[in-house]
């Protein structure tokens, strides 16, 4: 009976502990909701807001130290920026004359930097400009070298070329001078003519006078070695070159020799010789009747001269 109130005081208990934590629970969802209530209300206090910030900053930290924010340095940033346009330049083995407006930018960079930021320039890097500046004006130099030696070599070619057409001109004029002249003068040899006739009619009347008889043969019964022959002399001619000249071309004999009287003495003609016909027998000539007195390498032919030789058996005699 004890045992059975002791269990209904514990069940009772029991309930008891129950009901009061659900009160408990209860009362506790009542608070939190008016405590959210009450934030909504002041969320947009600034006053509250700043209380509860305040309240919820942590502590400074005593041992915390303070960071240091590093300056940024210009003379570095203008250092970087003028590197940044070298870089642009290409090897100095790959430039050309199209690169120098990079270097000439390159240039104008280094001397816009301050003195400080130059300082920060390597002797590298500002080689590196002043060796493209003088690759840059080596190829200018070759540049205009060549600009120079092929306007040379132009203008030479031009007063060649002007050289030859004068040259040209010149012989051109000279050839159809020279025609001209050879034209007017194969006019004026055509018109320059003089006949001759070689005769020893003398000698063949007067056979018995003949002493060599071995050439009997060559003296023609008529007496005419060479008939009445046309021939065409140049200007300075002599009646000595007429018939040596015609002599040779005929087939006859002739033969002469210098002579300090008459520059040319004729000895003998198709074998017929001086003295052949006596002591004062040998060659003689006239020109247009009349016989000169000089010799006939003296006589200088003229237009129309009628020249006879023949041979004389006395000379003496009149003719």
């Amino acid at each position: 009976m004890e045992e059975e109130l002791l269990k209904k005081a514990k069940k009772k208990r029991i309930r008891n502990i129950v009901i009061l934590l659900i009160i408990a629970l209860f009362a506790g969802l009542a608070v939190l909701g008016l405590s959210l209530k009450s934030m909504d209300s002041v969320k947009d206090d600034p006053a509250v807001l700043e209380t509860v910030e305040t309240a919820q900053a942590p502590e400074e930290d005593p041992t915390q130290q303070p960071v240091k924010v590093k300056k940024a340095d210009p003379a570095k940033a203008e250092a970087k920026a003028f590197v940044k346009v070298l870089k642009e330049i290409p090897e100095e083995a790959s430039l050309t004359l199209e690169d120098k407006d990079t270097v000439a930018k390159a240039r104008t960079s280094y001397d816009a930097l301050s003195e400080k930021a130059k300082k920060k320039v390597t002797e590298e890097q500002l080689g590196t400009l002043t060796s493209a500046e003088k690759k840059i004006k080596d190829l200018e130099e070759e540049k205009l070298a060549k600009e120079k030696a092929d306007a040379d070599a132009k203008k030479k070619a031009e007063e060649k070329a002007k050289k030859e057409a004068a040259e040209a001109k010149a012989k051109a004029d000279a050839e159809a001078k020279a025609k001209k002249k050879a034209e007017a003068e194969a006019a004026k040899k055509k018109e320059q003519v003089v006949t001759i006739e070689i005769t020893c009619k003398e000698m063949s009347d007067h056979m018995d006078r003949l002493k060599n008889e071995a050439i009997a043969d060559y003296i023609p019964k008529d007496g005419k070695i060479l008939g009445k022959t046309k021939y065409q002399f140049e200007e300075g001619e002599t009646v000595w070159d007429c018939l040596r000249t015609v002599c040779n071309s005929k087939g006859i004999q002739i033969d002469s020799k210098k002579d300090s009287v008459y520059g040319v003495y004729v000895k003998g003609i198709n074998y017929l010789y001086e003295f052949d016909g006596g002591k004062n027998s040998g060659w003689m000539y006239d020109v247009n009747g009349e016989t000169p007195n000089y010799g006939c390498a003296s006589y200088d032919l003229k237009k129309g001269d009628k020249i006879k030789w023949y041979y004389t058996i006395n000379y003496k005699n009149e003719r």
